[in-house]
């Protein structure tokens, strides 16, 4: 009984300490934002409450167009307020970054018949009743089933990454 007990203590304290670090640095990271003083790429992203959009209804037009567009969204598996932006056009080529969870970024470079097809998933996303994802992991491989209503589909943002145009970071 008295190992579960210290163990338990011990998580405590150290959720306790975490919860103080991580708050220090989003503190931080906040005050030199309204400084001006940006340190990351996502503080780059963050827009003020003028520049954004109150919602990522309009967000498959712009992104489809490559229009700049910044605008914020609830992540699907944590529920957090987050913030995607179509930076623009470079080379032909749509620029496009999105926070997610835990300090994590995608940055991703769409060439346009890519980003047409990105931008409908987003609105078959986006009008569907129900989205799912199940993972199955083998020895060799990570396979991954997305469906849009119950139906099967292919997620292009998966082929995106798989293929190098969408990068991940921060992890």
């Amino acid at each position: 009984m008295k190992p579960i007990t210290i163990l338990c203590l011990t998580f405590v304290v150290f959720l306790g300490g975490l919860q103080v670090i991580v708050g220090q640095d989003f503190d931080k990271n906040v005050e030199a934002y309204e400084r001006g003083v940006h340190t990351t790429t996502l503080n780059e992203l963050k827009p003020t409450t003028a520049e954004l959009a109150p919602t990522c209804e309009n967000f498959p037009d712009h992104l489809e167009l490559c229009t700049p567009h910044k605008c914020q969204f609830v992540h699907p598996f944590t529920g957090e307020i987050m913030v995607k932006a179509v930076v623009g056009e470079e080379a032909g080529n749509c620029i496009y970054t999105e926070e997610m969870p835990n300090g994590g970024q995608m940055d991703c470079t769409y060439p346009p018949e890519l980003r047409a097809t990105i931008a409908q998933h987003y609105r078959d996303v986006a009008t569907a009743k129900t989205t799912g994802a199940e993972v199955q992991v083998t020895e060799d491989r990570i396979e991954t089933t997305h469906t849009i209503d119950g139906k099967e589909v292919e997620n292009p943002l998966q082929e995106a990454i798989t293929s190098g145009q969408c990068i991940i970071s921060g992890y």
